[in-house]
């Protein structure tokens, strides 16, 4: 049910929020930590010998996590930023999920045994587009290798227009629980602009089907920051997300690369907003957001008290990785697919981005991972306060440093580009717990990167923005 909306709200908040918004975007912005060491910093110096002895090492008991990546679609949306490429071949898809039953074999010899999963994210591309048949042999496979009976979740990744009652079945008969599902925005120009057609009543009659057969889990996925967007059609499009009543929200602004993924550039033409805009937009969806009774989560994310992610805030159990946020306790995430990123205590391991290599190297009896990067102790403290800033916006930083055995000494430089901030007015500090002071919590973003030394810090940053 709607919350009634203060008149304060987007006037007043709009002197407020400016501060954070202008530091999250700034001269080259702060982008969104959700990694550390993060994506940019990996390199080819760490092989695929190592991933298979570290895999090898792994105790027997330990609960992992899979992330298995689908990088195809029918049509390509001109936001993406996914590595995903057209198809409209079933039998590439066939191809693809032989080489990834080759690693999941690999996976399985390497390990001496079934490893015991927890949770499951199928993402892409569009995953939703392969066959039933394909799906049924997908989860074949999965349970062949890997040990799925005390699997906490399987969740995957929908895009709505290829979405039927059959492979809604399957998905039910294939133990799934959960669906992320991409609307990205509900207005139609907006959606022809970026090459996205999917009306209301489509998405309406999934989330029905969806909730027939079982499957109540559902997130929507939000873009803002597209061509065509204003606040009023923001905030049209927030009204009617929650009057489908996903549990979840993941409310993304747009990041453009044309640089790396060139079809992107056909959206300059039509004029992107710029950060003022950008903080309109998102201020006018989160003030809907929140007044039909979605908590915030971490910076970006939203979520019904009944969701589990509410549940990790108030427990403190939010977890942050490539996927997004999650409840997901594990500590190693196999990642599956070409592209797909694996974590283990020792590091990350990427694959192979482009799918032929991906198959090339599986059908040779290798692990086809291509880049990463290995963490030290250092590392893992790092990723800890990133983590804790970006989930609860606060952290005790002594505390952090008490239970990684790390001196807080190693880290002056940082903590005097937090006052910095303070003096900003952005954050304060309550003893050695730094919280951020204003209600925009993309700030959070710049905070959080301090402490990324692969980045460069610029403390007066903060005082400029405010």
């Amino acid at each position: 049910m709607k919350m009634p909306v203060t008149q304060d709200s987007a006037a007043k908040r709009q002197d407020l929020n400016a501060c954070g918004h202008e530091l999250w975007l700034g001269k080259g912005g702060a982008p969104r930590c959700t990694s550390y060491p993060p994506v940019s910093s990996f390199h080819e110096g760490v092989t695929a010998h190592d991933y298979a002895v570290l895999i090898s090492e792994l105790p027997r008991d330990e609960t992992v996590s899979l992330y298995i990546h689908i990088p195809f679609c029918r049509d390509l949306c001109l936001f993406c930023g996914c590595h995903t490429s057209v198809t409209h071949r079933n039998e590439r898809i066939t191809q693809y999920l032989a080489a990834m039953k080759r690693e999941m074999k690999l996976l399985a010899s390497v390990s001496g045994f079934r490893r015991r999963i927890g949770r499951i994210l199928i993402g892409g591309g569009s995953p939703n587009i392969m066959t039933n048949r394909h799906l049924r042999e997908l989860f074949e496979s999965l349970n062949r290798y890997f040990d799925l009976d005390s699997c906490a979740g399987i969740t995957v990744e929908l895009d709505p227009r290829h979405v039927s009652a059959d492979q809604v079945k399957t998905l039910v008969s294939c133990g799934v629980i959960g669906v992320n599902i991409g609307v990205q925005d509900f207005n139609p120009e907006v959606q022809k602009a970026v090459n996205r057609t999917q009306p209301f009543i489509m998405v309406e009659h999934v989330c029905r089907e969806l909730r027939d057969a079982g499957i109540y889990s559902i997130g929507f996925d939000i873009i803002y920051g597209l061509p065509k967007q204003t606040p009023a059609s923001m905030e049209a499009t927030a009204e009617k997300v929650c009057r489908l009543a996903p549990k979840r929200i993941a409310f993304f602004p747009y990041v453009h690369t044309p640089l790396t993924m060139k079809h992107q550039k056909a959206l300059e033409a039509l004029r992107l907003p710029d950060k003022f805009r950008l903080l309109a937009l998102e201020s006018a969806a989160r003030e809907v957001f929140c007044s039909f009774g979605y908590s915030p989560v971490g910076v970006d994310h939203f979520a019904l008290p009944n969701d589990s992610l509410a549940a990790a805030v108030t427990e403190k159990r939010l977890r942050l990785d490539f996927r997004g946020y999650s409840d997901d306790s594990a500590d190693v995430m196999l990642g599956l697919g070409s592209s797909a990123i694996s974590r283990l205590p020792e590091g990350f391991f990427r694959n192979e981005t482009e799918e032929y290599f991906y198959r090339e190297n599986l059908q040779k009896g290798i692990f086809a991972v291509r880049s990463g990067a290995y963490t030290s102790k250092e590392d893992l403290l790092r990723r800890a306060i990133i983590e804790e800033f970006m989930c609860y916006m606060s952290c005790d930083i002594e505390a952090l440093c008490k239970k990684h055995s790390y001196p807080a000494g190693g880290l002056v430089g940082e903590i005097e580009a937090l006052k910095n901030f303070a003096k900003a007015g952005v954050i304060t500090f309550n003893g050695t717990k730094a919280s951020l002071a204003i209600p925009h919590r993309m700030a959070i973003c710049a905070v959080a990167r301090v402490f990324d030394r692969t980045a460069a810090v610029l403390p007066a940053s903060a005082s400029n923005a405010a």
